[in-house]
């Protein structure tokens, strides 16, 4: 077996069997909870006013700003709170449609051989 799958396996089991670790994990729950709920409203293009400087009998153009995704993100971070540490960087991210991976913080010295 991988040493650093044994290594993180490890530290969840101990860190979820904390009162620390429910808390974390319900935390964790409501963060995907409010983004799913708000995703409409954060995503929504927003209009902008293009009648500053406008003459002409024509309406002024119209303008908005888009939320489109941008692709594949990198999070490189310390694994002190596995869970949240994750869901604070992928909830907002999965919610517009991007894609991400994680890498540990070479700081980390559990981690660090798993390189």
């Amino acid at each position: 077996m991988n040493a650093c799958f044994v290594v993180w396996a490890n530290s969840i089991f101990l860190f979820s069997s904390s009162t620390d670790g429910v808390a974390e994990l319900e935390k964790c729950a409501s963060t995907c909870e409010y983004f799913a709920q708000h995703a409409e409203e954060f995503l929504r293009p927003i209009s902008q006013d293009m009648s500053a400087g406008h003459a002409g009998p024509k309406p002024p153009p119209r303008a908005f700003v888009t939320f489109n995704p941008l692709g594949v993100i990198l999070a490189v971070m310390p694994w002190n709170f596995p869970f949240w540490q994750v869901i604070r960087f992928a909830a907002p991210h999965l919610m517009a449609g991007n894609a991400g991976v994680l890498k540990h913080a070479s700081n980390v010295p559990r981690l660090r051989a798993c390189g």
